[in-house]
């Protein structure tokens, strides 16, 4: 085993290295979810939707299991969220991404990766032109968006694949609405939430792959949901009393 396949199975997470709006544990989580996947495929393909600067690229580009990275994004200078703001991502692009990661590793590595800026409902089969085994999806967060951002990457996708989804604590709405089409498809599936915003769907043979590290690092869901419409309620408070406080602050 080498060095790098350790790091991945002791969940070691100073191979994020370039900054990224992921915590301690999510990071930790993601190395559960890659480190699942290379137990399953010899060798794996990986699609991300939402890169931003490439931190959660990055273990991934340096996995040698890992042949084959595309990259999703539309690079807006801001976009909407579901706590009622908008986030501005200055300097949003493909190119500055590039360039982190070159910082880290080789031109052979980062030959792996395929970048598109574009939303994903402009995507065909000739950009993905292989079924990814693992894809995170961590664009726009707003309900709408990721679940359109789902439907839009799912036909690309085998019938076994392991979706995860961060931020879930802003999206829950948009993930039942994700679980809902799967019923009504009769697509098999099992979904978890990992430590600490991270949420996993594993559908038809991935199931049984999975289900070890859903019950192992898994949350009660349940309680997670009821936290996080509490937590929106808040973060919905704040912007409502922000756009108040404004609007009675005397002329000067």
């Amino acid at each position: 085993m080498t060095n790098f396949d350790q790091s991945i199975a002791c969940l070691d997470v100073s191979i994020f290295r370039i900054v990224s709006q992921t915590s301690f544990d999510d990071r930790r989580s993601f190395l559960a979810i890659q480190d699942t996947v290379r137990r399953w495929k010899r060798e794996y393909v990986y699609l991300e939707c939402g890169s931003h600067l490439g931190g959660s690229l990055l273990p991934h580009i340096l996995d040698p299991r890992c042949r084959l990275l595309y990259s999703v994004d539309k690079r807006p200078p801001g976009q909407p969220d579901e706590r009622g703001i908008n986030y501005e991502y200055p300097d949003n692009s493909s190119q500055r991404m590039i360039a982190t990661l070159s910082r880290h590793v080789t031109a052979g590595c980062l030959a792996k990766l395929q970048t598109f800026d574009m939303d994903a409902s402009a995507l065909t089969s000739s950009h993905i032109q292989e079924n990814p085994d693992l894809v995170l999806i961590d664009a726009e967060h707003t309900n709408e968006a990721v679940f359109n951002d789902f439907l839009s990457l799912y036909r690309y996708c085998g019938p076994s694949t392991i979706f995860t989804f961060h931020d879930a604590n802003l999206i829950m709405s948009g993930l039942k609405n994700i679980e809902t089409f799967l019923h009504y498809n009769s697509v098999a599936f099992d979904s978890y939430v990992l430590p600490s915003i991270v949420y996993v769907l594993a559908t038809n043979d991935a199931r049984a792959v999975f289900a070890p590290v859903g019950e192992k690092f898994g949350l009660n869901k349940d309680s997670f949901s009821a936290a996080a419409r509490e937590e929106l309620m808040i973060m919905h408070y704040d912007v409502v009393r922000q756009v108040l406080a404004r609007q009675q602050k005397p002329a000067t």
